[in-house]
């Protein structure tokens, strides 16, 4: 049995490391039809939401669109309304494209053509922590950048650096929540809970080695003994046995930054008064901002 828990240990520290693997994750999910955003700027900007860490919200998704142009139909109605009647076409316009993408938490859509920007954000993602000054702070540095870009295409600087603006721009608001909700600082009760999660990885490895354990010893019995490499693959199999075992009944989320397709959660919406709409996955809250630029 000693040759076994010698082994056990052994495994455990090489696979343990994964069970924590990338405690807050962020996923950045883009369509850029209007090709405002560049390659490095998205990397740039996927690096600082990886530095975000907001309780509830793990990972957080963000879905960033650009369209060139606002179809024929919308413009019509946004043409013809005025004041907040055409600030609410778009807004609709906005949940329209959201709804269809399957967003997550937080969503944001740039359009040329006219020049205006929208933000939808979930229910969810609002009771974590995003409130009023989150929010504020996100569309400010958003609408702040986007000016800039729009600007210098105005006054025709070089298309690099107009893009480097709108990467700016999208990436200003993503630091905002850096600054609010750092990854770096773990909250107390999260920390204690950490111990209790370390605690049952540890019980399951350990079911798991002894079940596997159990089952090598019968199988090297009837062969007529057992070897290292035996006990060896006996403990490593134990490890992912327990891995699995604590995977399945208490959960866990691996999930690593970059453009994937975005999973469970609150689909974003909202009509900026906390009404609800119906989202084709179940009704859900929430609060938009936009503006021109």
């Amino acid at each position: 049995m000693s040759r076994y828990a010698a082994v056990a240990l052994l495994a455990l520290a090489v696979f343990a490391p994964l069970a924590e693997a990338k405690k807050h994750p962020f996923v950045l999910e883009v369509a850029d039809d209007a090709a405002l955003f560049s390659d490095g700027g998205l990397t740039a900007i996927r690096k600082a939401g990886a530095g975000v860490a907001i309780p509830g919200v793990d990972p957080l998704r963000i879905y960033l669109m650009s369209v060139a142009q606002m179809p024929a139909e919308v413009r019509k109605s946004f043409d013809a309304a005025e004041g907040e009647e055409r600030a609410k076409v778009f807004r609709e316009w906005a949940k329209t494209l959201a709804k269809a993408e399957h967003a997550r938490d937080l969503f944001v859509v740039v359009c040329e053509n006219p020049k205006r920007f929208h933000l939808l954000w979930s229910d969810n993602l609002e009771k974590a922590g995003f409130g009023k000054a989150e929010q504020t702070a996100f569309r400010n540095a958003v609408e702040a950048g986007l000016k800039k870009a729009a600007d210098a295409r105005k006054a025709d600087k070089p298309k690099a650096e107009v893009t480097q603006l709108y990467d700016g721009a999208i990436l200003g608001g993503v630091e905002t929540l850096r600054e609010r909700f750092p990854a770096t600082v773990e909250a107390p009760a999260e920390a204690e809970n950490n111990i209790g999660r370390y605690l049952l990885i540890g019980l399951a490895v350990v079911v798991g080695i002894l079940l596997i354990s159990a089952l090598m010893r019968g199988m090297s019995s009837s062969a007529g003994g057992g070897s290292f490499f035996g006990g060896f693959f006996g403990g490593m199999l134990g490890v992912m046995g327990g891995m699995w075992l604590y995977n399945s009944f208490f959960g866990g989320d691996t999930a690593s930054s970059g453009e994937t397709g975005a999973t469970g959660g609150d689909d974003v919406g909202g009509d900026g008064t906390g009404g609800d709409f119906d989202s084709g996955g179940g009704d859900f809250g929430g609060g938009d901002m936009g503006g021109d630029f």
